[in-house]
């Protein structure tokens, strides 16, 4: 199976920080049998965002992203592979839910800006990110192409996390991958990423 990767964030075009989740996430896919084809950083702007995802979908079908699901105003991944794809954002209860438990654990209020983090383009699967307040995404269209968002650049395990979650996903994750074309085996998919700690 052939995908990309696409990396969000201006700060990595501009060297403030390295990008190692393109590296944790090309050895995690070339062990579950994928072929990363292509890799790509893009600035935090919407057009930036949806011409390089639109691109990628184009050329393969399945596509990667990494950063731009924060609560902040430059963090648009979500709102643009959601108007690509023609899907409405919608609230999740449930990610609302865990979201202002996490916030409870911490002893302080969630502040209101995290609650765009609960919101998910309408039919997109919600991959559980252990170890921050933003879930991975999977979002699917009527042909088939799938976008998988996934976020926290500054540590690449928690995007391992997140991948690995895809094994549990019950008609998504393995299932599609192997629809698509995809080598692996789900013992392969799933043991080729380290276990989230």
């Amino acid at each position: 199976m052939k995908l990309e990767v696409i990396t969000i964030g201006s700060e990595l075009l501009l060297g403030q920080i390295v990008d190692t989740n393109a590296a944790e996430l090309g050895r995690a896919l070339a062990g579950a049998g994928a072929e990363v084809v292509r890799h790509l950083s893009v600035a935090d702007r919407p057009e930036a965002i949806r011409a390089a995802v639109g691109e990628s979908l184009q050329r393969t079908g399945f596509v990667i992203t990494t950063g731009g699901l924060g609560p902040t105003r430059d963090d648009m991944t979500k709102l643009e592979v959601a108007a690509l794809f023609g899907k409405p954002l919608r609230l999740d209860e449930g990610v609302l839910r865990s979201l202002e438990e996490r916030f409870r654990r911490l002893g302080r209020p969630m502040p209101a800006v995290n609650r765009t983090q609960a919101e998910v383009p309408e039919g997109a699967t919600v991959l559980p990110n252990p170890r921050g307040t933003a879930p991975g995404l999977w979002v699917e269209d009527a042909q088939g192409r799938v976008v998988v968002m996934l976020h926290s650049r500054s540590h690449p395990s928690s995007c391992a996390c997140v991948v690995r979650s895809l094994c549990g996903q019950s008609g998504h994750g393995v299932d599609v991958w192997r629809s698509m074309g995809g080598r692996a085996s789900t013992s392969s998919w799933c043991t080729s990423v380290a276990p989230c700690r």
